[in-house]
């Protein structure tokens, strides 16, 4: 648990560090072999903040524009994405 809460931490303080806002994990898995996320608007340094991530949590990341989603796509992604 304690691991969980640090990785976390971790993910939220890149977050702020490239000034990340609407972070979501998406969709959820069981399985770490690769996670994604959903931003609101795109960092400074796409590959940085990525990066960032990858060191975090130790797996590799995509991370993907909400706004490049289409509108009834969205609604549907929103019910499994978890907010970090």
């Amino acid at each position: 648990m304690d691991q969980l809460v640090e990785t976390r931490r971790a993910i939220r303080g890149g977050a702020a560090k490239h000034h990340v806002i609407g972070l979501r994990w998406w969709p959820p898995a069981a399985t770490v072999a690769s996670l994604d996320f959903l931003v609101e608007d795109l960092p400074g340094s796409l590959p940085a903040f990525c990066a960032d991530l990858e060191h975090a949590i130790g797996c590799q990341v995509a991370v993907y524009l909400a706004t490049q989603i289409p509108k009834e796509a969205w609604g549907r992604i929103l019910i499994h994405a978890v907010a970090v």
